[in-house]
């Protein structure tokens, strides 16, 4: 897993850097990406059937979470059957298949092989079923029950797909390839709602379905989900039989707007009307984010004072992340790619770059606060449990601050990775390093365990939002220049330290999957190990400068160092103590997890992190800051800390002061390190009483 996301990065390099084309995997590095995201896709249903079988009702539990997984395929053959406007044609999907001799039962199989990617989340579910709440049923007919599930679901969502094609226009069936996010979203909370099925209907029906993922009445009911396949089956060829040659997908003529006192925000309004959805995509999703969340708030059950709002705010949150996230960064994309293609002519109108910029991040931030406005809908939960008002007193403006941030630092990523700041129009933001940089920060808001730990996500989502801006706004333009950096050096290490954490949360997660032979502690030191060993290669690799000289006779200003930070985290956690050791304790039971533990805090740690914070951020912060350069010690301490657990921030934040000024001052890393090392061996010996 390491090598493959150093793969990526390596890949990624020169769009880091501001310039080139990002180069296409090839080989076997691109086939065994798609085996890593077929193991993710496994282990989503895994863990989903881990759920389920923990559940008081595992008929009705597992009934739902089949249906689940199969709106998931659903909503993915759905989508790839419908065209896509002024966007690069699949080869599966091109009209060129059109023109082949090809069978109807050949392109029933090529529909299939769009979303083969989806198997491994209906076989994982099946055999997680049967392996943990079965009571004695056949593996093969959880298999071939799952395959079942998957064909007849794709199939499902293909029909539907060619039955728009044949009753709108291209264009038209083209701006509904979004509803495929309903069927999605569904699917996900079906999935994720594991032991909390009590807001779900009784199917209609019945239990059929999770009694046969459990082992009971497998065969006959594999038997009616293959008869209900077959139908859609008959259906796909009588619908292939009626489908001609693709039309071109052209948008229809629309009367212009841009008269008399038209401004950008007028502009803004028409082209999106010819977005996907047009003006009905917000109500829309506003509309289905509301009915899940008021009804999850609505149905809420207090059982005794202080139960919290528990799946009533996870729903909300987890559905506000969603639409905020993959609708605001698909707008931003599409706008900024937009721009790019149309510069020729942008450039002969008095339109200044920033103003496109100022103009699209307001468009967009109204447009987000309306999707997300049910949440407002939690307060619902009030009239069950009053107690709750004291937490969505500071939860619910937070989140919405969260989302207004986001909305504007999608934009301003938008325009440096697929428009204006680049050389040339890419595919967009959409899994990019730059856009885990802003989704981390964001969900933490909305998922914080307590008030200063969102607000403190929410000031590290402003941060990274202002750099942003910044390096929009000084690499914007509309002639291209291919020798101008398109990027701030601020900016590109931050990105980088944005691949580090997404890394290092995808290594954990895999690590999951060896439960059985690595305990907690090994699996997480694991993870952040592999992950700071590729931040170390990326500092290196992107860093413009020679690193910062080793004077090994700075190491006694470090151990003293070290002693006073240690000195200030003891002070810390006296006085805090409640509220920090149940977070701050690493249960170690073994000589190998301790010696792990000491390789990775004591070692790796200070040597990675102080390259990057001191070696690389630091500098970057000097230049950019010119005259103010004295403020460059205090910002990087103060990204130091955020990247740091909340409950850790303050003691952190004076080992980032005091190595900060030290690195100022002698220019060299060797007392950053020791005294790091000092400060994480005292944190790790008081962890492990």
């Amino acid at each position: 897993m390491g090598l493959l996301v150093l793969r990526s990065w390596y890949r990624v390099g020169p769009r880091v850097r501001g310039g080139r084309k990002p180069e296409p995997t090839r080989g076997a590095s691109a086939v065994l990406m798609r085996l890593v995201f077929a193991a993710l896709i496994y282990n989503f249903g895994f863990t989903s059937g881990l759920s389920v079988a923990r559940s008081g009702e595992p008929a009705w539990a597992a009934t739902w979470a089949g249906v689940g997984a199969g709106l998931f395929v659903l909503a993915t053959t759905f989508a790839l059957e419908l065209p896509s406007p002024r966007m690069p044609t699949m080869a599966l999907k091109s009209e060129l298949l059109e023109l082949l001799p090809l069978s109807r039962l050949s392109k029933l199989l090529i529909t299939l092989a769009q979303s083969l990617l989806m198997l491994p989340l209906s076989l994982g579910l099946a055999i997680t079923l049967h392996g943990e709440a079965s009571s004695g049923g056949s593996l093969a007919g959880a298999l071939v029950l799952g395959l079942g599930l998957f064909t007849g679901f794709a199939l499902g969502g293909a029909s539907l797909g060619k039955l728009l094609k044949l009753t709108l226009s291209p264009y038209a069936a083209s701006r509904v390839s979004w509803f495929s996010a309903v069927p999605m979203l569904g699917g996900l909370l079906m999935l994720q709602s594991g032991q909390a099925r009590s807001w779900l209907p009784r199917p209609f029906f019945g239990e059929a379905l999770g009694e046969a993922l459990l082992g009971d009445r497998t065969w006959s009911v594999t038997a009616v989900v293959y008869a209900m396949t077959a139908v859609l089956g008959a259906a796909f060829f009588w619908l292939e039989s009626r489908h001609e040659l693709s039309e071109p997908v052209r948008p229809g003529t629309t009367r212009s707007a841009l008269r008399g006192g038209a401004d950008m925000a007028r502009l803004e309004r028409l082209l999106s009307r010819r977005e996907p959805g047009g003006l009905l995509q917000v109500p829309i999703v506003t509309a289905m984010g509301a009915l899940f969340i008021g009804g999850a708030a609505w149905t809420h059950d207090a059982r005794g004072q202080g139960a919290g709002l528990g799946l009533v705010w996870n729903v909300a949150a987890l559905l506000t992340l969603q639409l905020v996230s993959s609708l605001g960064m698909q707008r931003a994309t599409r706008g900024a790619t937009r721009d790019t293609l149309a510069r020729p002519l942008l450039g002969a109108l008095p339109i200044a770059p920033r103003d496109t910029l100022t103009s699209k991040a307001h468009a967009l931030r109204l447009t987000l606060l309306i999707v997300a406005a049910p949440l407002l809908l939690t307060l619902l939960a009030l009239r069950r449990d009053p107690h709750l008002g004291r937490e969505l007193a500071w939860r619910l403006p937070l989140a919405l601050s969260a989302v207004a941030i986001y909305a504007s630092a999608a934009v301003y990523v938008a325009f440096l990775t697929a428009g204006l700041g680049a050389v040339r129009p890419r595919g967009g933001v959409f899994g990019s390093l730059e856009s885990f940089l802003l989704a981390v920060p964001f969900a933490s808001v909305l998922f914080a365990p307590g008030p200063g730990s969102a607000l403190l996500s929410l000031v590290t989502l402003g941060a990274l939002t202002f750099e942003a801006r910044r390096a929009a706004l000084s690499t914007i333009d509309w002639l291209d220049d291919p020798e101008r950096e398109h990027s701030t050096e601020v900016w590109k290490a931050l990105v980088v330290f944005g691949g580090f954490q997404g890394a290092q949360l995808l290594i954990q997660q895999l690590a999951t999957l060896l439960g059985d032979w690595l305990s907690a502690p090994l699996q997480l030191l694991g993870a952040y190990t592999l992950s700071a060993a590729a931040l170390w290669a990326m500092t290196q690799r992107e860093q413009e400068r020679d690193a910062p000289p080793l004077r090994p006779k700075l190491a006694p200003l470090g151990l003293g160092l070290g002693a006073l930070s240690a000195g200030c985290a003891w002070l810390y956690l006296k006085l805090a103590a409640p509220a920090v050791d149940a977070a701050s304790k690493l249960a170690m039971t073994s000589a190998a997890e301790l010696g792990f533990a000491v390789l990775a805090i004591v070692v790796a740690a200070p040597l990675v992190e102080e390259r990057f914070f001191r070696g690389w951020l630091q500098p970057a912060l000097q230049s950019a800051l010119g005259a103010k350069q004295h403020w460059a010690p205090v910002l990087s301490a103060l990204a130091f800390a955020v990247a740091h657990p909340a409950y850790s921030f303050l003691p952190v934040l004076a080992l980032g002061l005091l190595n900060g000024f030290a690195m100022q001052r002698f220019r060299s890393l060797s007392a950053c390190v020791v005294a790091h090392a000092v400060h994480n061996a005292f944190a790790l010996w008081l962890g492990a009483q």
